[in-house]
């Protein structure tokens, strides 16, 4: 089989936040896209259900082994910008894929047809993908 040749690039993304808690953050992406949870931290304005936020995020691919990546602009530097960040997959089904992601700061479920591969997914993998901070719409 051919190898795949592509780029990921992020694309603004808008999610409602349909639960706030001390610990985890529910965020149901626009349009049934999927479900990120993640820390308070990664949110630049006070979380709470029914707010609307706004963040950058990309495909996933599926790579071979995970790089050394830097979570600091998510958490310290605060940058409406995003990183490049990894995961690794512990749900695989025939519609969807769910990854840990961010060492620990987060869990995103996305369609199949979000990650980009050559191989056939399964529970392990790693991924990359593009995210960042995420800013409250009413305070844009």
């Amino acid at each position: 089989m051919a190898k795949l040749d592509y780029q990921i690039n992020p694309v603004l993304m808008e999610g409602t936040v349909t639960k706030a808690g001390a610990d985890d953050v529910a965020l149901n992406l626009r349009g049934r896209l999927g479900v990120i949870h993640a820390a308070p931290s990664l949110f630049l304005h006070q979380p709470r259900e029914g707010r609307k936020f706004r963040f950058y995020f990309s495909y996933m691919q599926i790579v071979k082994a995970p790089l050394d990546y830097d979570y600091a602009p998510l958490q310290i530097d605060r940058e409406f910008t995003p990183v490049l960040a990894g995961g690794v997959l512990s749900e695989v089904n025939d519609t969807a894929i769910k990854a840990d992601c961010l060492g620990g700061l987060a869990t995103i479920a996305v369609p199949r047809r979000w990650v980009f591969t050559d191989v056939t997914l399964k529970e392990g993998e790693y991924t990359e993908f593009y995210i960042s901070p995420m800013a409250a719409v009413d305070e844009l």
